[in-house]
């Protein structure tokens, strides 16, 4: 993974379905079906938007062109939401407690047990992935818990001026 995430066409599809631009866009299309009782597009797009807004500031190293089609540049953050180097750890630990908080709140307010249910599972398979991910990448990505040997992997996409890291991170694909 750490080969082919790098890869032009993976940086590439990575791009588009990070875009601003291209959920905007769906965004104004779905408020335009909006008005034929259609709003499933908008819900979706501004969903996506508002995913967006978070990650842009989370990736320290493997960011996604945010900007694309105007610009392959990638803002390089100081937070990553894996890497326990940069407060990975951290942040996975607000996520899971954030979706217990936000589950509560949903079974609050639920009013079938399939509902109630729904919202266990979902809760349930988020603290499932999230362990799992950081056991794979200590034990199977070579780390072994030892947090001082662990080298992030390194980004090829250019830095946008000015970002953090553009002194560390030039290179182009």
């Amino acid at each position: 993974w750490d080969e082919a995430y790098y890869h032009e066409l993976w940086v590439t599809y990575s791009a588009i379905t990070n875009s601003f631009f291209v959920f905007a866009l769906l965004a104004i299309v779905g408020w335009w079906q909006k008005w034929q009782k259609r709003p499933l597009l908008l819900a979706f797009a501004g969903t996506v938007i508002l995913h967006l807004l978070g990650d842009i500031f989370l990736h320290y190293n493997d960011g996604h062109a945010h900007f694309w089609p105007l610009s392959m540049c990638v803002f390089y953050s100081p937070i990553s939401y894996w890497d326990p180097n940069h407060y990975g750890l951290w942040w996975t630990g607000f996520e899971m407690l954030m979706a217990v908080g936000l589950g509560a709140y949903v079974w609050r307010f639920s009013e079938t047990w399939w509902a109630r249910g729904y919202t266990i599972a979902l809760v349930a398979l988020f603290w499932i992935m999230s362990l799992l991910f950081f056991a794979l990448v200590f034990n199977v990505g070579g780390m072994d818990g030892d947090l001082g040997s662990f080298e992030p992997y390194k980004f090829v996409l250019p830095a946008c001026p000015g970002s953090i890291d553009m002194a560390k991170q030039p290179a182009q694909i």
